[in-house]
């Protein structure tokens, strides 16, 4: 009997714990989108999913690829960075 009580108080901590991670992602995740979009906005991106158009808008875009865009040399690299922590923090897919 106090091994079952034991493991149900173990299984609760770890889905406590799982629960917490994912929140934590999931802000982690939210601010990476916002910065790199934010960056993509500024350098005049044409975005094609609904809730960056809703977020960031369409007007004034100029590139439809993002490999067109003529990035300077730390904004390439900070983009670079983002999306290696969106890989690590395995975010959804980028829908930019």
């Amino acid at each position: 009997m106090r091994f079952a009580t034991m493991a149900i108080a173990i299984f609760g901590m770890l889905l406590t714990s799982s629960a917490s991670v994912s929140a934590q992602n999931a802000g982690r995740c939210q601010s990476y989108w916002f910065e790199r979009n934010a960056m993509l906005k500024e350098y005049r991106y044409c975005f094609r999913s609904p809730r960056a158009i809703y977020y960031f808008g369409n007007g004034g875009c100029v590139y439809e690829r993002v490999n067109d865009i003529p990035f300077n040399r730390p904004d390439r690299e900070r983009l670079l960075e983002i999306r290696a922590m969106e890989r690590v923090h395995q975010c959804s897919p980028r829908l930019t």
